[in-house]
């Protein structure tokens, strides 16, 4: 990688939702990759659909992560 592109970052997400085939609220926590915060927004939002996205927590992670990161980011 050439010192003046950009790596995508890490996002662990939290995101509230209406889960249509449950017909009820939903919550589930994942890590995304994209390039700033509202990259990763509007990805989780086109993940879950627009309409159905109550909520979303975004916080930036470490670029890579060991196993023992993603348990702890997990706990």
């Amino acid at each position: 990688m050439i010192a003046t592109e950009k790596a995508p970052m890490l996002f662990k997400y939290t995101v509230d939702y209406f889960d249509n085939e449950l017909n009820e609220p939903a919550t589930e926590s994942g890590i995304v990759a994209a390039f700033s915060y509202g990259w990763a927004a509007d990805y989780i939002v086109h993940l879950y659909g627009s309409d159905n996205v109550i909520g979303i927590e975004l916080y930036e992670t470490i670029v890579s992560l060991t196993e023992d990161d993603l348990k702890e980011t997990f706990k």
